[in-house]
């Protein structure tokens, strides 16, 4: 029996609120449950740790998880850590070229506002077989639900371009209302 394919999901804080009970733990979980699909998540406090994390991801045990979905702030360019932002170089560079032929989805506001020279290198560097995410600021539990639909594509096997093609068949609003994109690595 083949292995099953897999999600990483690593979230970063949503408030300095103790309490709040942001968190998209528990929508990734039912994903994963009703895949099925494994699920390793882990909640990242700081840019050190999500360093030490991605290096860790480099290794072979870790290649079945087709898809990394990032859960944190962001601003173009970037994912923040409170007032610390980890520019997508620094991203990459942790990533090292381990992911090659596996998706990356950032559940982050603004990230993908980079320059296209930018997100061409994330791609290079990384290996990645596609990139996505948002140029503006999207509704908390909207844009989780957008991203767990493309995880749901992208694991059932789908192109990035026919991905994109099935958004703007099933929410075009969406998509445009947060400026949803979706990169491959071929370009298209």
């Amino acid at each position: 029996m083949p292995a099953r394919k897999g999600i990483i999901c690593l979230e970063g804080p949503w408030s300095r609120d103790l309490r709040s009970p942001d968190s998209v733990r528990s929508m990734v979980q039912f994903l994963a449950e009703n895949g099925p699909y494994e699920l390793i998540y882990r909640q990242v406090a700081s840019a050190a740790d999500l360093r030490l994390l991605l290096r860790t991801l480099r290794r072979s045990a870790y290649h079945r998880f087709r898809v990394l979905y990032f859960a944190f702030h962001g601003d173009p360019g970037v994912i923040k850590f409170g007032s610390y932002d980890m520019p997508l170089r620094a991203v990459a560079a942790a990533m090292g070229g381990s992911w090659r032929g596996r998706d990356v989805i950032f559940g982050t506001c603004e990230t993908l506002q980079a320059t296209p020279a930018t997100l061409r290198t994330f791609m290079k560097s990384t290996r990645a077989r596609s990139i996505s995410g948002y140029v503006k600021e999207p509704d908390f539990i909207e844009a989780t639900a957008l991203d767990l639909l493309v995880m749901r594509l992208l694991l059932r096997g789908l192109s990035p371009s026919r991905v994109r093609a099935e958004l703007m068949r099933v929410c075009p609003g969406l998509v445009a209302d947060y400026g949803f994109q979706i990169h491959n690595a071929r370009g298209a």
